[in-house]
């Protein structure tokens, strides 16, 4: 926008002239007085949800149907809204609700249905996969926040798409021709581009002040923020740009380096999320049906993932004869000056693979897989930790250590409940990196362990399951893990369940 602040303000004006702001979808009776509730005055606000859900059939249904659905459902049949609010709480059914009926809002107002359809597609994707993110993982983010956050960041191009539909595809044909999308907007909306105009109609709707920062996203803007404002923007900056590659089939190696550690996903996981999202929504909304069919999503993402990457660029190395049979995944033999030591790290892998194709000892197997850890990629301690029963409750205890622990047996953790860090990395079978100060992110007996560390926790599975747990932490002080080094900590995992699978079979 332009820095004259009388000749922006002027700008907005001729274009909400156009605008019947009272008119606007968003400012429904039903989203209105959803937007107002809260949590405080538990009884009677949540009984007023549910009346304001009831009121409205095509709410309700949809509502019902998301709680049942596999991204919300607790296991029960959810049969009414009131249960629904008992079961999966307020702050889930009131932004459930409300992006739903923004969605039906924003479909019916639209003449370009196909566009607006898209529009909402990818809003709503965008929406769930934050919701996920913040809901699974120790950074003091709110889900449904998440969720609206993310709904609305493309607020100025739906209120552009279906005010404006000359101008939006004017915009759109500029995009064709390789112009950013803000840059477009600013030149055909004389100087105002899509996140001001947002930003503009959030403020007329008493949107929160963080529903309003996040429609204007940079990696300068988000960098200045702290705490937990900061984990959010970070949550609602991914989850659009992720969707965003998918939509214009662009890389996504370069957005999972910026955001992949701070969040603890990883693109499997995203896609994962992405495709949960898409079977999810789909189900219960028509128009999402279509968007994705317009879009052609599901394509975009397999062409994605297939995608040559930095490293698929670089001159490859001769394989050795037992990778090209393909018994074993190739082991890299490019040299990555961010590893401590790269070259004793591929001779341990060596030794591991070619242990598997003799006779060995799992015990063995195991050491040798820690040293490669402990001396190959550099870590401060690494722990081996395996489920046991004791005294009738279920544990993860340590069973083989590497560096200053006393015992490897001195790490454990119950497994009946998976909030903390080390649960949610075995229940879910997920890779986890996170602050060893982060709050409630660990069990009472680990607080001194994790202290002034930065904590990985790398699940075995098979069959989706958990059978043991890889703990590994540095100092905060000392270097982050880069890509490299976690694929090789990948493929040491893999390694391991693999050696498991012979023991078994022997």
């Amino acid at each position: 926008m332009t820095d004259d602040p009388a000749k922006s303000n002027a700008q907005l004006a001729e274009i909400f002239a156009r605008i019947n702001m009272s008119e606007l979808p968003a400012m429904s009776v039903h989203v209105q007085k959803l937007l107002s509730l809260s949590s405080g005055d538990r009884k009677s606000n949540y009984n007023l949800l549910s009346e304001i859900i009831l009121r409205d059939f095509s709410l309700t249904n949809k509502v019902l149907q998301f709680a049942n659905s596999a991204y919300y459902s607790p296991g029960n049949k959810v049969k009414t809204i009131s249960s629904a609010v008992a079961i999966l709480g307020f702050e889930t059914i009131r932004e459930l609700a409300v992006g739903i009926a923004l969605f039906d809002d924003f479909v019916q107002a639209g003449v370009e249905k196909d566009e607006i359809g898209q529009l909402l597609t990818r809003s709503f994707l965008s929406a769930l996969l934050a919701r996920d993110i913040a809901a699974s993982r120790s950074l003091l983010v709110e889900a449904e926040e998440a969720f609206i956050c993310a709904l609305f960041h493309r607020l100025g191009a739906i209120i552009a798409c279906i005010y404006l539909p000359a101008q939006y595809k004017e915009i759109g044909r500029e995009i064709e021709r390789g112009i950013e999308e803000e840059t477009a907007a600013a030149a055909v909306l004389n100087g105002v581009n899509f996140q001001e105009l947002g930003q503009e109609v959030a403020k007329f709707w008493n949107m929160t002040e963080n529903v309003v920062a996040s429609m204007v996203l940079t990696p300068e803007k988000i960098k200045k923020l702290i705490g937990s404002q900061k984990n959010l923007m970070m949550i609602v900056d991914f989850s659009n740009r992720f969707v965003d590659s998918i939509c214009y089939v662009q890389e996504i190696e370069s957005l999972m380096e910026e955001y992949g550690y701070h969040l603890a996903v990883d693109e499997e996981e995203a896609v994962e999320l992405l495709e949960k999202g898409m079977d999810t929504s789909s189900a219960i909304f028509s128009s999402i049906r279509s968007g994705l069919a317009t879009l052609d999503l599901r394509n975009k993402l397999e062409q994605v993932l297939n995608l040559p990457t930095d490293k698929d660029k670089k001159p490859q190395q001769e394989e050795t004869p037992r990778e090209r049979a393909g018994d074993f995944p190739a082991v890299s033999k490019e040299v990555d000056s961010a590893n401590a030591a790269p070259r004793h790290l591929n001779d341990y892998i060596q030794e591991l693979t070619t242990m598997l194709l003799e006779e060995f000892y799992l015990e063995t197997f195991f050491s040798t897989l820690l040293d490669a850890l402990y001396d190959g990629i550099g870590f401060d301690r690494v722990v081996l930790a395996m489920p046991v029963n004791v005294d009738g409750r279920k544990k993860v205890v340590g069973r083989l250590a590497r560096g200053d622990i006393d015992k490897a047996d001195s790490f454990s953790f119950l497994l009946e409940g998976h909030k903390d860090v080390p649960g949610r990395c075995y229940h879910d079978c997920k890779i986890i990196a996170v602050p060893g100060n982060t709050p409630n992110a660990f069990p009472g007996n680990l607080l001194e362990l994790v202290r002034g560390r930065i904590v990985y926790f790398f699940p075995i599975c098979m069959h989706k399951n958990a059978i043991a747990v890889i703990y590994m932490d540095r100092l905060n002080d000392k270097e982050k893990l880069n890509k490299s080094q976690v694929n090789s900590i990948k493929l040491l995992c893999n390694l391991m369940v693999e050696a498991i699978k012979r023991s078994y079979k022997k």
